[in-house]
């Protein structure tokens, strides 16, 4: 679901932090809250702070 404007908002938003060498990651709320495991795990595998298996 997107309200009006937001997705606008959003892209300016990410594209300016994008340019200050900042990543963005969306998460749904549902994802935060009831899986907040794999989104702690997305992140930091992303950041490459993830150790050997």
């Amino acid at each position: 679901m997107t309200h009006t404007g937001v997705a606008e908002s959003d892209t300016l938003r990410t594209k300016r932090l994008e340019q200050d060498g900042w990543i963005v990651f969306r998460f749904w709320n549902d994802d935060v809250i009831h899986d907040i495991d794999n989104v702690c795990q997305h992140i930091v595998i992303s950041a490459g702070l993830a150790g050997p298996i």
